[in-house]
């Protein structure tokens, strides 16, 4: 029992340590200083240029989930926010269930990447996202990283640091 308690631990730790080894610098700016993104939030990505491959932003997707944030397409988000509310259902479709699935209409938000690749190193060599209100188009978070790792760690370091702006009630 103690051993299994001691390898948990010990994997937790590792786990935090490889999300800090991630980023050479981070910065995390939210606009009010101390905005907090509401519970059951909805976020969307935009993947500019599709600069990121479909793989890494499903995980990401999955990522968001597991720390509490609704996850939907750009399409359905946007519509979201024209309907303002429940769309009248004639047909139940994949479409109108994701849109369905919003809880607040108000906290709907959008996910900005962009990032620059270094050839030579193999690694992007700067991740920037911002996190932009859909209803009011107001950045509420900026997001900078100097990368010496993975995409895919740098996301997931992104959504730790996230994660501690969601508002507990």
């Amino acid at each position: 029992m103690r051993k299994m308690i001691f390898y948990r631990k010990l994997f937790l730790f590792s786990a935090i340590c490889m999300a800090f080894a991630s980023c050479s610098f981070v910065k995390m700016t939210t606009v009010p200083k101390y905005f907090r993104f509401p519970k059951e939030s909805t976020i969307c990505i935009l993947n500019y240029n599709s600069q990121i491959d479909e793989s890494t932003v499903l995980s990401l997707r999955q990522t968001l989930k597991k720390v509490g944030f609704n996850t939907v397409s750009y399409p359905n988000a946007t519509k979201a926010i024209y309907y303002k509310g429940k769309p009248s259902i004639k047909y139940k479709n994949d479409e109108i269930e994701e849109i369905l699935s919003i809880k607040d209409f108000n906290s709907i938000y959008e996910l900005r990447m962009t990032f620059k690749d270094d050839a030579i190193k193999g690694y992007p060599t700067e991740v920037k996202v911002n996190v932009v209100d859909m209803n009011t188009k107001q950045i509420v978070l900026y997001y900078t990283c100097g990368s010496e790792k993975s995409i895919k760690a740098v996301l997931n370091k992104f959504v730790l640091k996230l994660s501690e702006k969601i508002s507990k009630y």
